[in-house]
């Protein structure tokens, strides 16, 4: 993952992780923006149970956004629009 939008500038995250996503219902946040439930199993470690975190995926044209995770096991309310990730 680079910093820049063109894929540009710095590596913010280098490495390797296996991940499973699930897309859910869509549900309309607080603030009334409308998402989609999103779990993302990751594994760290062949020897333990996944991580579930229980997220939503906003898309606003080419930019994608996801919520304010606390933790494992509680789903994300609302979406965190100060980060995106930028589809190529």
């Amino acid at each position: 993952m680079y910093e820049g939008e063109g894929c540009t500038g710095g590596k913010s995250f280098e490495g390797s992780t296996e991940y499973q996503l699930t897309y859910g219902d869509r549900v309309v946040t607080p603030s009334g923006v409308e998402a989609t439930e999103l779990d993302v199993s990751s594994i760290f470690d062949e020897d333990i149970e996944p991580v579930v975190f229980l997220d939503l995926i906003y898309r606003n044209d080419n930019q994608l956004y996801f919520g304010y995770l606390t933790g494992p096991d509680t789903r994300a309310t609302e979406i965190n629009f100060d980060q995106y990730y930028t589809l190529k």
